[in-house]
């Protein structure tokens, strides 16, 4: 992403979720160990939870300063989904250079 090359990861889970998809988490910090080596990396999460499960956000790091945002979104209650979207803007906005 800019002119430094870096990456931003983004994984929609598209399944309605009871919870937040912890084994993706995980993975996407193990990712960041394992695919460029000194370089932060950055990635987010976004998944579904339809009424009545509140949607929320969440922000994960790994040792070596990697960060995922994990946020819900629920189509039929957009403005409840605003503080993860907020969240994911100022991470794409802190790394993207145009």
């Amino acid at each position: 992403v800019g002119g430094d090359g870096g990456f931003i990861f983004l994984d929609a889970k598209l399944r309605d979720r009871a919870r937040r998809p912890t084994e993706a988490i995980y993975k996407m910090l193990g990712y960041f160990n394992n695919f460029v080596q000194g370089e932060s990396m950055l990635g987010a999460i976004i998944y579904y939870a339809k009424p009545p499960r509140e949607t929320a956000y969440e922000v994960f790091e790994n040792d070596a300063g990697g960060q995922v945002v994990v946020f819900s979104v629920d189509p039929e209650r957009p403005a409840a989904s605003d503080s993860g979207w907020s969240e994911l803007i100022s991470l794409l906005s802190a790394v993207v250079v145009v």
